[in-house]
């Protein structure tokens, strides 16, 4: 592959949703039934929602600033794209011409709520309303009408942004190839960084070389856009404030990699305080959570393999996201003190003080020898239960077979090999 061919590259295309409405499943539901009908089928299409779910939300109202029956919020990448740029205001105008309203960033909240309720108020004829770097709200009088109308908004977005990135290479075109070794790269990388983020607790992590992964980091406005950061708060929260870059001639030498840890938590702790309020809780955690290599791909460490998974797709989703607001205009990243505000919200705060106790295992691999048998097995799936990632067996092969079977049944095929 030559470097005319990686510059031409053309861009990898948002993909279009498609109602999944079935009128033969809504007919015998409530209507809560059917509110939950409709979360479930905007939650599990990756078009629509976010890896993970947990980032659409359906409303059947009864007290609501919106004096609508149904109310959906998605923020879909290619929505977030629109929300995101330079260029959503206007582009929001060119696609729906004067349907859909446009709100300025403002922070989750109440002050949000009544915003939204009085611009609609004074602007009856909208059908949804873009809110910048947050995503669209929409209503309508029947479910299947508002989940069928969110569909066609994002499908409307999607159509919009590939027409403005067809037969163009994203990002600038790709100036770095996909390494072929690259598997083997990340194998050795992951254990060294893991060995060199010290803190409270151990961490696992999770590589990706997706294509949209390999098509950012390989690309001429990488540098430009990683330490920008993501834009959506749902984004933010997985992946930190920026993630951390690698020059993929250096990943040998220990004494780098130990340096760009370091300046990286040192500008952590310099974000820090320099957003820090009064009341705002300790700082967390400064080590990376995502690390990207130009031709290897995207990286992510958390405590636990499934949190390191989802960190990832996040990012993905993050990078989706650049990729459609620089075909508009420029990507617009979160301020620093509104992401500060963000990621140490009081009521954030809250909710990780009440999460379950972690379990002491968490973020360490167990390797049991002798795994086939009957003391063997058990302590592997001890492990697991209090919390030890992927347990891997040293036994006879058709034994280890059936042990791995059972863990793998009980604990989900992420958890041993």
């Amino acid at each position: 592959m030559n470097a005319q061919t990686l510059i031409c590259a053309a861009a990898l295309p948002f993909a279009v949703p498609t109602s999944r409405w079935d009128d033969s499943v809504a007919a015998t539901l409530s209507p809560a039934e059917l509110l939950l009908y409709r979360a479930n089928l905007l939650g599990s299409d990756l078009t629509v929602t976010n890896f993970g779910g947990g980032n659409t939300s359906a409303k059947l109202v009864e007290v609501d600033p919106l004096p609508f029956a149904h109310v959906n919020h998605v923020h879909p990448d290619a929505i977030i794209a629109l929300a995101g740029s330079s260029g959503s205001e206007a582009a929001t105008q060119a696609i729906w011409g004067g349907r859909i309203g446009w709100l300025p960033w403002k922070r989750p909240g109440y002050t949000l709520g009544v915003m939204l309720r009085d611009y609609v108020a004074a602007n009856p004829h909208l059908e949804g309303v873009m809110l910048a770097g947050h995503g669209i709200i929409c209503w309508a009088d029947s479910a299947r009408a508002c989940c069928e109308h969110t569909v066609q908004l994002i499908a409307d977005a999607v159509n919009y942004l590939n027409a403005k990135l067809a037969d163009k290479p994203a990002f600038g075109g790709r100036v770095v190839a996909d390494n072929p070794d690259r598997a083997a790269i990340a194998a050795d990388l992951m254990p060294r960084l893991r060995g060199l983020m010290t803190s409270a607790r151990n961490k696992l992590g999770h590589w990706s070389d997706d294509p949209e992964a390999l098509e950012f980091t390989g690309s001429a406005d990488f540098a430009r856009l990683a330490v920008l950061g993501t834009s959506c708060p749902d984004h933010f929260l997985r992946t930190k404030i920026a993630p951390l870059a690698l020059d993929p001639a250096r990943l040998r030498d220990d004494g780098y990699l130990a340096q760009q840890i370091a300046d990286y938590r040192a500008i952590y702790a310099g974000y820090y305080e320099r957003c820090k309020r009064s009341n705002s809780p300790a700082m967390r955690d400064a080590n990376p959570v995502a690390v990207l290599v130009p031709g290897v791909g995207r990286i992510t460490f958390a405590t636990d393999k499934t949190t390191a998974r989802l960190a990832g797709d996040l990012y993905g989703n993050a990078v989706n996201v650049m990729c459609g607001a620089e075909a508009i205009g420029e990507y617009i990243a979160l301020d620093e003190q509104e992401a500060f505000d963000i990621e140490y919200w009081l009521l954030e705060e809250a909710k990780l003080q009440r999460m379950p106790a972690t379990k002491p295992l968490v973020g360490k691999i167990a390797l049991v020898t002798g795994g086939a048998g009957g003391i063997g097995a058990a302590s592997a799936a001890r492990r697991r239960l209090r919390g030890a990632g992927r347990p891997r067996w040293r036994s006879g092969r058709g034994c280890a077979r059936r042990v791995y079977q059972a863990v793998r049944q009980r604990h989900g095929p992420r958890r041993c090999v």
